[in-house]
């Protein structure tokens, strides 16, 4: 996998798989295939049937979840980073999922959990300036969503100048 050579992977996991199919170990490599290939669905079915046959829930729960968010179903992807959280509450700990779940919240404009997930990150990354960018980049574009939505009181757009400035903070 770290040398992109998914076609050949594919095929390799695929001839193992024929002879067995809830292979525990095959099925998430041939799930990470897929998802590198941006083949979200397959992933998505690949890593829930591995949850099915005993592989490593909070893993299998996690992909489906990037998968969801490649797809951008952000309501379905954050439950499934519940769900992972739930079978491995130490997954917390790892700033890529606290950022996934962040950016689905923001996406689903539920602005207090993504600021509190945000903040959790922010402290895991601490001094890493590379990866601060990225997530005030993330959360000022939350920010500046919240601001641009459409007021349905008024006619037309109403920016609200708070969040507008909050996004200013983050960018």
């Amino acid at each position: 996998l770290e040398r992109k050579m998914y076609d050949t992977v594919l095929v390799m996991a695929n001839e193992f798989l024929q002879y067995d199919s809830t292979n525990i170990v095959i099925n998430p490599i041939k799930g990470l295939v897929l998802y590198n290939m941006k083949k979200w669905d397959e992933a998505y079915d690949l890593f829930r049937r591995s949850v099915e046959y005993g592989c490593d829930k909070s893993s299998g729960y996690y992909y489906m979840g990037l998968c969801k968010m490649g797809k951008m179903e952000h309501h379905i992807a954050d439950d499934c980073f519940v769900m992972a959280q739930n079978e491995d509450p130490h997954i917390a700990e790892n700033t890529d999922f606290l950022y996934n779940r962040a950016y689905c919240n923001s996406k689903m404009a539920k602005v207090e959990v993504a600021d509190s997930l945000f903040d959790a990150v922010v402290k895991l990354v601490l001094p890493d300036s590379s990866l601060m960018y990225g997530i005030y980049s993330t959360r000022g574009e939350m920010y500046y969503d919240m601001g641009m939505r459409q007021n349905n009181t008024t006619t037309g757009i109403r920016i609200n100048d708070t969040h507008l400035k909050t996004a200013v903070k983050f960018y």
